[in-house]
């Protein structure tokens, strides 16, 4: 008996619940189990990838209100490794893998509502941290995504 589709089901049922949100270290429990997983080469996990995947992207973009801000922070560099290992892992498989996240995070680097807000910042580090992780490994030239960005 398999008990990958079970954490699968856990995370995207109970982690994603807005209850959970402000607890980083649960956070930490959850990428540290699936980093383990991902690194077990003999499990397969291809057809929970993208579950993993929009578990790890809502992470790094999530707007807390927590007091813990620098676990937080923690937390998203984590979750931006286990992206890279993801992509080492798939990249043969996914060639795309990286345009899609820089497009999905070149429209969170700037804060957008409240410039004041902390978490908004928050959401913003993890763009940023997954643009320095990847960026360096897309040719920007050939690329066909604009990587203007107009500030105001």
């Amino acid at each position: 008996m398999e008990i990958i589709p079970y954490l699968i089901e856990f995370l995207m049922k109970n982690m994603m619940n807005k209850q959970y949100l402000d607890y980083p270290k649960v956070h930490m429990i959850s990428l540290t189990y699936i980093n383990a997983i991902l690194k077990n080469p003999y499990v397969y996990l291809e057809p929970y990838l993208h579950q993993i995947i929009t578990f790890i992207l809502s992470i790094i973009l999530v707007e807390v209100n927590s007091h813990m801000i620098e676990l937080m922070i923690t937390v998203k560099d984590y979750s931006v490794e286990i992206l890279r290992v993801i992509y080492e892992k798939f990249e043969t498989k996914y060639p795309k893998f990286i345009s899609h996240l820089l497009n999905i995070f070149k429209q969170n680097i700037i804060p957008k509502n409240n410039y004041n807000n902390s978490q908004s910042y928050l959401s913003s580090y993890g763009a940023i941290k997954v643009f320095n992780s990847f960026l360096s490994l897309i040719n920007l030239k050939e690329s066909k995504y604009s990587w203007t960005y107009t500030c105001y």
